[in-house]
């Protein structure tokens, strides 16, 4: 079944994402039949020392930009200049396009650390001097193994992320089975997140969760949960294409 063709019959859908990128994931939803019920778990601002931290920012010969909250907290304070510029994944990239800056590298398949470090073109880096833009308290295995292979790697944290001050989940947790069929995440944080609002009770874990990598795949898994559903990507898209083929007409 097409993803573009396939109806999801009502399916009630708990969408955890920030609520300012929600809306093309609840649009798609309800657009293929389903009721999404958005529920940020997460909220992203920018850390307070962002525009210091890019100041040196044109010094670097490759500049790697792990989501598109790095492009919007990144390039209200400078703009790349005769430099490679990487995106880890479709939104990555297509957040870059559409501030104008030209993309020279992206991984095709899953937006992850390790489908960048398997690109042909990221082998040789001795002597390349990167910068990773990313939010707080990110992975450090891309530094690691750009470091193995040569490069002098440095980090700028232009983002944090919170528990939304205003999240509440009592409601919902009395009424889960009656509200939500399956669970779409984009994130170990929003993981953690939704069970440290939710609690792991077993309305919870029992309930199939939409994950985008074999790394959320086996974080959810070591939560407890038991149904994971593994999209190809954080995209809209992405995430239709793995509840339509998880629930055929």
């Amino acid at each position: 079944m097409s993803s573009q063709t396939c109806q999801l019959k009502q399916l009630r859908v708990l969408v955890t994402r920030p609520a300012h990128q929600a809306a093309p994931l609840l649009d798609a939803l309800r657009a293929h039949g389903a009721e999404p019920l958005a529920f940020p778990t997460i909220e992203i601002s920018a850390t307070p020392g962002a525009a210091a931290s890019l100041r040196d920012a044109g010094q670097y010969s490759d500049l790697i930009f792990v989501s598109a909250n790095a492009v919007t907290y990144s390039l209200d304070h400078f703009t790349p200049d005769n430099q490679r510029v990487i995106a880890i994944g479709a939104a990555t990239h297509k957040a870059l396009d559409a501030r104008g800056v030209t993309v020279d590298l992206s991984p095709r398949g899953q937006a992850d650390s390790e489908h960048l470090l398997a690109h042909p073109d990221m082998q040789q880096m001795q002597g390349r001097r990167v910068l990773i833009i990313r939010g707080e308290s990110g992975r450090e295995l891309l530094a690691q193994n750009l470091l193995e292979r040569g490069a002098k790697v440095d980090y700028t944290e232009v983002y944090q992320r919170q528990i939304p001050s205003d999240a509440d989940c009592s409601m919902l947790r009395q009424e889960w089975r009656q509200k939500v069929d399956v669970i779409t995440t984009t994130s170990n944080v929003i993981i953690n997140n939704l069970l440290e609002l939710c609690g792991n009770q077993e309305s919870i874990l029992e309930t199939p969760i939409v994950v985008i990598s074999k790394r959320c795949s086996r974080h959810a898994h070591a939560c407890g949960f038991r149904k994971i559903i593994e999209s190809k990507g954080a995209s809209a898209e992405a995430i239709i294409t793995a509840l339509c083929e998880y629930y055929p007409d």
